[in-house]
């Protein structure tokens, strides 16, 4: 039987799914537009897709499965809140980053799901931290 926080984690990390995307993007398009000419432009981003091929995207499904796994096991349900977190806050420090406008609160809206899961993921991680009292009592 599926508990409510292993609901809310799965729901956190399908809330962070789309800003993680958007984030991994704008790392990659940044990298390209770095090499300042066309061609270069073009290599980039064939040495990225032929790196992605081979092990980013092996590493990076084996990853999110784990991550999203780990919800469901109330001995690791911490480290995946946690990771969610961090995923949620770093693909926000990114895209926030290296976006070419500064942030306005019509744009704040895309930021609004990351932000629910960030929420989520660090709420699970210190109440589901090991030895805390906070899980034993609601539990």
């Amino acid at each position: 039987m599926l508990s409510v926080r292993s609901i809310l984690h799965l729901l956190s990390f399908i809330l962070l799914l789309p800003s993680l995307v958007f984030a991994c993007a704008f790392v990659f398009l940044g990298r390209a537009i770095a090499q300042h000419s066309l061609l270069g432009f073009f290599l980039q981003l064939l040495a990225d897709a032929s790196w992605l091929i081979q092990w980013g995207m092996l590493a990076a499904v084996a990853i999110l499965v784990l991550v999203a796994a780990g919800g469901f096991s109330r001995r690791f349900r911490w480290l995946a809140g946690l990771l969610i977190a961090l995923l949620a806050l770093v693909s926000g420090v990114v895209v926030a980053g290296l976006s070419s406008s500064p942030v306005t609160l019509s744009g704040a809206l895309f930021f609004s799901p990351g932000l629910v899961s960030l929420g989520i993921g660090g709420w699970l991680a210190v109440s589901e931290w090991p030895g805390s009292h906070v899980s034993a009592a609601a539990a």
